[in-house]
């Protein structure tokens, strides 16, 4: 046998491509896709702050519109008149549109990072969410009607400070040692001499004597 004897060629498997035939296009992604893929990715980068943001921006107008409509009784009845509704969209739109202003004002100083200055700027403003509580306090007779919402609410601004200040997102001023103390005795000589006129005004009221008047627990 020849070493050199010639090898049939092995036919291919497939036969290849003929040259006029086309190329199949890679398939576009649908604007729909493309849209949905851009709001997930928004919020995806927004939700650290936004939903934050929006509770903060629209404390100040509840705080303002039971100030601005006639009577403060309308926190507790639950029942509004059509200007009271009004005046109270027109002071929660004010509100977002001022807090918006200024939220854009910070995204535009920080540039790239304005997702991280938003984020530092709730901790600044946390405790505008305290306002929204403060109208119940100066309805007249609260503290007797509804002792445990004055509770609460106390209750909910300190705990509102207080993670403000966890965070440290500001901090007060240092004071000299000396001024807790006197502000600790100021506020209880406020208080004694506060309820001194309360009693003797209730006496004056009642047209009592110097003795009922030392037996009055």
């Amino acid at each position: 046998m020849d070493a050199f004897e010639e090898v049939a060629p092995i036919p291919p498997t497939s036969e290849p491509a003929a040259p006029n035939e086309p190329v199949p296009a890679a398939r576009s992604e649908a604007p729909l896709d493309r849209a949905i893929d851009r709001l997930l990715g928004g919020w995806a980068a927004c939700r650290a702050w936004l939903p934050a943001a929006l509770a903060i921006a629209v404390s100040p107008g509840l705080f303002a519109w039971p100030l601005l409509a006639p009577g403060k009784s309308l926190v507790l009845d639950n029942q509004l008149s059509s200007s009271a509704r009004t005046i109270a969209a027109i002071a929660v739109g004010a509100s977002l549109l001022l807090m918006a202003a200024l939220y854009a004002v910070v995204a535009r100083r920080a540039k790239e990072g304005w997702h991280d200055a938003l984020r530092g700027l709730n901790d600044r403003l946390l405790p505008l969410l305290i306002l929204p509580l403060l109208p119940l306090l100066l309805v007249s007779g609260v503290e007797s009607k509804l002792p445990w919402a004055v509770i609460a609410t106390a209750a909910g601004g300190a705990a509102v400070v207080g993670v403000s200040v966890y965070r440290r997102a500001w901090r007060p001023p240092a004071l000299p040692g000396w001024i807790p103390g006197l502000l600790a005795v100021a506020l209880a000589t406020g208080w004694v001499v506060k309820m001194s006129l309360l009693a003797i005004g209730q006496h004056h009221a009642l047209e009592t004597d110097v003795y009922d008047l030392g037996i009055y627990d």
